[in-house]
Formats: C-alpha cells, sequence, structure tokens
C-alpha cells in the first residue's frame, strides 16, 4: 500500500481513533495525507442518495394519490405558477394521456450545482443557477416483461433546488421515455 506522508510538519496523535491530531515537534513522527478521492465519491454516492430518497418520496405521493404532500414539496417560485388545482390536474392529466404505471423507479439525470448552473444546462431560465441542485427523474413503467425489465414507460423529469435549506421541486415536466 502506498501511503503519502507530510514531512514539512511533524505531529503525534493524542486522541487515538478520533482523527484528531496535536501539532508538537517529534522528530521522526509525521501526519499521513489522506487520499480524498474515496471522501469525495462517497460524498457524490451520498448525494445522489440523498435525492433518490427524496424523489423516491414524491413518487409514491403521486402515485398513491397523496397530492398535498407532494404539492408541499414544490418550491414557491413553482407554487406561484401553479396552484394546488392546477398540480392536482396536472398530474392527473398525465395519468389519462399516459397509463397508470405498474412499477416506477427513480433515476438520476444529473447531481451538481456546478453543471446545472452552468449556460449548457439553461433549461428552465426563469430559475436561478445558485439554487439548482439536481436534476431527477421518476420512470413509471406501463410494461413490464417477465424478466422485469421496462417494455414501455414515461418519465416525469424533476428539477430540485435549495430553498430555504430544503429541498423543493422548482420544475417538473412528463415525456415519453426515449
Amino acid at each position: 500500500m502506498l501511503r503519502t506522508w507530510l514531512t514539512a510538519t511533524p505531529c503525534r496523535r493524542i486522541l487515538a481513533g478520533t482523527g484528531v491530531f496535536f501539532c508538537v515537534v517529534l522528530p521522526g513522527c509525521y501526519l499521513p495525507i489522506p487520499d480524498l478521492s474515496d471522501a469525495v465519491d462517497s460524498v457524490e454516492v451520498a448525494r445522489e442518495e440523498h435525492y433518490r430518497k427524496f424523489v423516491t418520496k414524491m413518487a409514491e405521493a403521486l402515485t398513491n394519490g397523496a397530492y398535498q404532500f407532494a404539492y408541499n414539496a414544490c418550491s414557491s417560485h413553482l407554487q406561484a405558477k401553479m396552484d394546488y388545482n392546477g398540480f392536482v390536474a396536472f398530474h392527473k392529466q398525465a395519468q389519462r394521456e399516459y397509463g397508470m404505471p405498474a412499477k416506477l423507479e427513480v433515476g438520476v439525470g444529473t447531481i451538481g450545482q456546478e453543471y446545472l448552473a452552468s449556460e449548457d444546462f439553461d433549461f428552465p431560465s426563469d430559475i436561478p443557477g445558485n439554487l439548482r441542485r439536481a436534476w431527477m427523474h421518476i420512470t413509471y413503467a406501463l410494461e413490464v416483461d417477465a424478466e422485469g425489465y421496462i417494455e414501455r414507460c414515461y418519465d416525469l423529469w424533476l428539477l430540485i433546488i435549495a430553498e430555504n435549506g430544503k429541498n423543493r421541486i422548482a420544475h417538473m415536466e412528463y415525456q415519453w421515455c426515449d
């Protein structure tokens, strides 16, 4: 195993097992520089899982007709565009047009403010880029084969933003799966 050591600052571990280091001058005792690539990967995985849980709750609420719960998860921006009755009508119309799902799955489009705030992601333009957190989708399966693979489906795409420290849905659109 290859280790990288910081040789400029001698340190001695004073709280064993806690990861806390106390720097003192002790010859030959050096603090290792941690490899942060695993930590970055785990942060990304945790962030993705965080958004998946949020969108899964939204999917379950919409599928079970818990429209008030789903509407409460919408941003003030979306609620200003669409009142509760319009929200319910929007989703009921989608069910009529696309059909009742046999199964649903939550998927990731894009996670990360850097890309979502960039000019490359200019949709929807009326939502400030600095608020955008994730572009996720709920796949509603209409037909599933014997092995459980989706044959025919439609998606509900959701733009998640940060609003007052909470995840909120700022934009949503239905479309047929590719």
